[in-house]
């Protein structure tokens, strides 16, 4: 059955309770999976290992909010099965949200970042410790925090070069491929003074 909703490009957040549902790690996890690609319950709950259930309860909020619609439905034996994808392929967060004073929303702010970098740095170490990425340097990655000095006009080129960058990585993606490998990206950029 048609769906007439399109995915956007990119949202701006200005709700405090919008970021506070995309905060939670199983609903990251699962926005990761819709960014660009619809799914249905059924994968969603394989992909992130969690039970159909709470998968439909997570999904069902972001539904309720307009962080993610049905793009598809088809009828599977006798049973109308949804495919959900995000409303947008970017949320950014409003200049607004950013310069609140909200404790609660600070630290449910810090706590995403938090998750994301706990995340990252497990992935990080497994690899490490499976022997993915040794002494000698990592294979096939790319790792470096650096800080650098960069004007408002350049950081504007960046961003627009680092969503090139994630477009070709999801045009590229192909799990179960014979000889692709799965590799993270993580990518942050922030000003510290």
């Amino acid at each position: 059955m048609p769906v007439k909703q399109k995915q956007k490009e990119s949202i701006k957040i200005k709700d405090p309770k919008a970021l506070s549902l995309l905060i939670h790690p199983v609903r990251m996890k699962l926005m990761t999976h819709v960014l660009y690609n619809a799914k249905t319950a059924k994968e969603l709950a394989k992909m992130v290992q969690f039970d159909p259930p709470a998968i439909y309860y997570h999904l069902k909020l972001l539904l309720k909010h307009g962080i993610i619609f049905v793009s598809e439905e088809n009828i599977v034996s006798g049973i109308i099965e949804k495919k959900y994808l995000a409303t947008a392929k970017r949320f950014n967060l409003s200049k607004t949200l950013l310069e609140s004073k909200d404790m609660t929303f600070l630290s449910e702010y810090e706590t995403m970042l938090m998750n994301l970098s706990q995340e990252a740095g497990e992935l990080l170490q497994k690899a490490i410790l499976d022997g993915i990425i040794t002494k000698e340097g990592p294979t096939n990655s790319a790792i470096w925090l650096k800080p650098y000095h960069l004007t408002k006009k350049q950081i504007k080129s960046f961003q627009g070069d680092m969503i090139k960058i994630v477009d070709g990585l999801e045009r590229a993606n192909c799990p179960g491929k014979s000889g692709s490998k799965k590799h993270y990206y993580f990518h942050a950029l922030f000003p510290i003074e």
